[in-house]
């Protein structure tokens, strides 16, 4: 029976919680207190007049519950609506039989159903498993947890809209793919009743703990146990020394070993490798500035001088999440008008990027510390990373003993550790980058599961879940 109901407040979990009523043939009227004829009190009779807020239709909360500051905010939002004799439900459990129920009539019964779960940026990790290969033998649904992501993905059939925390009534579905089971205070939220799969946000999973700035060995240990825990799901791991690592960690934790790690590659490391052999290579005159810790800028300001004084081409390109930071814009502005230095971020309110399969061909290395890049550049583009460690900021940094063994962060085969701005500058100038290149090859086809071949891999690992 359609219904009209009335979503409060109005942002974008009510724009998520609208596509889902749109899918289910509802109408609604959005609330929203910061605008006087959307408030409220200013709607107060008709709401009653279109039968809103009673218990049969109650006024529709979209928010989540992932944090304190949300769990607060619904709490104050559902005592404004209940003292104004108005009932209240969470529009996104309210309306889920429902939704299940859509799900099921839109999907083959023959088949398992899989929810592709989006979030933020963690899409592009997907974009490269070729899931048109097992669409069927296994129904795909997405489901998205921001309205941005959402409405940038208009094009696909079988989308859905609900705060991470939710997925778990969604019972409709038999198996769950995401890049993360839990919070990052490891709060869990998916049900145990779905078989789920991780597949890890990064590369490094869980080898790149280790590298953390200002982490000491019990907060690393704390870090990893989040994601390797005793009722895990499946977990889609890269390469071999990921793999041991967590293995030996989950047995030190434990007193067992499991089978829920997966010897599975990385897709979006091999869709990199394809995508660069495809295009023509050009000549490297460029050093990729890639560093995590604002720390360590300070530091690096005299190296960039130097390295550009010498001639070489220098792209600055920090983490996304870190441009906004006072010490990356400054560090941008300081070399703002100089020819050969690239800015690749967000700066001064303009969003740019610059970096393409054609920037990674001109780049002779990459100096970082403990960005992602140190491990799935080199494997690209076959160019080392520098890894820049001052012992005075990252000395407790790059190992850790667990089960008793150590792991490193950094590998031989592609790294060169370096602990002052002048070993920096002499390891630039003395690379051989015909050795590297063999190193890092010999590191690619040693190392890591199912090279140019994981999506293939996970596809067929779904579909015999």
């Amino acid at each position: 029976m359609t219904k009209h109901y009335f979503i409060y407040p109005n942002g974008g979990h009510s724009k998520m919680l609208a596509h889902n009523l749109d899918l289910l043939g509802h109408s609604y009227t959005f609330l929203d207190d910061f605008k006087e004829s959307m408030s409220l009190e200013s709607n107060l009779k008709f709401i009653k007049d279109n039968g809103g807020g009673s218990m049969s239709n109650p006024i529709l909360l979209a928010c989540d519950s992932l944090c304190q500051e949300s769990i607060e905010l619904k709490d104050k939002l559902r005592t404004k609506v209940e003292n104004l004799g108005l009932a209240c439900e969470d529009g996104f459990i309210y309306i889920m039989d429902e939704l299940n129920s859509y799900i099921k009539s839109a999907t083959n019964p023959k088949n398992k159903t899989l929810g592709l779960h989006m979030y933020g940026r963690v899409d592009k990790r997907y974009s490269s498993l070729y899931l048109n290969s097992i669409s069927g033998k296994l129904n795909i649904v997405y489901i998205f947890s921001t309205y941005d992501e959402l409405n940038n993905n208009k094009s696909l059939n079988n989308t859905f809209a609900m705060p991470f925390e939710h997925i778990k009534y969604l019972n409709s579905l038999q198996i769950i793919l995401s890049t993360t089971n839990k919070t990052s205070d490891g709060k869990i939220l998916l049900s145990l009743n779905h078989k789920i799969i991780v597949m890890a946000h990064a590369y490094t999973f869980p080898n790149g703990y280790l590298a953390y700035d200002d982490i000491n060995s019990k907060y690393k240990k704390c870090a990893i146990k989040f994601n390797i825990n005793e009722n895990m799901p499946y977990i889609l791991v890269s390469s071999k020394t990921n793999y041991q690592m967590a293995m030996d960690y989950f047995k030190e934790l434990y007193g067992y070993e499991t089978n829920k790690f997966i010897k599975a590659g990385y897709p979006p490391l091999d869709e990199n490798i394809k995508n660069y052999e495809a295009i023509k290579k050009q000549t490297p005159d460029t050093i990729l500035l890639a560093t995590r810790s604002k720390r360590v800028l300070h530091l690096i300001k005299p190296v960039a001088s130097k390295l550009l004084n010498l001639g070489y081409k220098l792209h600055f390109r920090p983490h996304p999440q870190d441009c906004g930071h006072k010490e990356f814009q400054d560090f941008a502005s300081e070399f703002e008008n100089i020819e050969n230095f690239t800015i690749d971020m967000n700066y001064k309110g303009i969003k740019q990027s610059k970096f393409s399969m054609d920037t990674l061909s001109k780049m002779i290395c990459i100096v970082t510390d403990y960005s992602s890049f140190a491990y799935t550049l080199p494997i690209t583009n076959l160019r080392p990373a520098i890894l820049f460690y001052p012992d005075t900021i990252l000395q407790k940094c790059l190992e850790e003993k667990i089960n008793n063994k150590i792991y490193k962060f950094n590998d031989d085969r592609l790294h060169i550790v370096v602990k002052t701005g002048n070993e920096v500058l002499d390891a630039v100038q003395n690379l051989n980058l015909e050795e590297w290149e063999k190193k890092i090859l010999d590191y690619r086809n040693d190392e890591i599961y199912n090279i140019k071949n994981s999506s293939k891999f996970i596809a067929e690992f779904i579909t015999n879940l």
